[in-house]
């Protein structure tokens, strides 16, 4: 007997969470990988307003992504955090943004180069 849908595991083959004790200030803090927690940022981080960042992409590049949301609940979320009203600034070295161009990179969507050229 069926109680409901059971999903699939929504993080990327490779990767696993990590509990925090807090949503992070990405815009203060940064992600310590030894440490495998945030600590407040040292120097001033790389980012640029939601906007500038989107347009960084190609709108073939666009285009396939927003394709792909429809069908990819981690690129829907992705998509949703870069639009959300409360997002002043894209940093970076964000941990999550990141992770986010590395399953696109890994879904074929982007390329390392690409990832490359959008982060300088």
């Amino acid at each position: 007997m069926s109680l409901g849908t059971v999903l699939a595991d929504p993080l990327p083959a490779g990767l696993s969470a990590v509990p925090l004790a807090g949503e992070p200030d990405t815009a203060t803090q940064q992600w310590h990988a030894e440490t495998l927690s945030f600590v407040p940022r040292t120097a001033e981080a790389r980012s640029c307003d939601p906007y500038d960042f989107i347009s960084r992409f190609t709108l073939y590049e666009e285009a396939a992504i927003r394709t792909a949301a429809r069908t990819d609940a981690f690129i829907e979320v992705l998509l949703g955090r870069l639009r959300a009203p409360t997002l002043r600034r894209v940093v970076f070295d964000d941990p999550v943004l990141l992770a986010g161009l590395q399953y696109l990179q890994d879904h074929d969507l982007l390329t390392a180069e690409r990832v490359a050229e959008i982060l300088l």
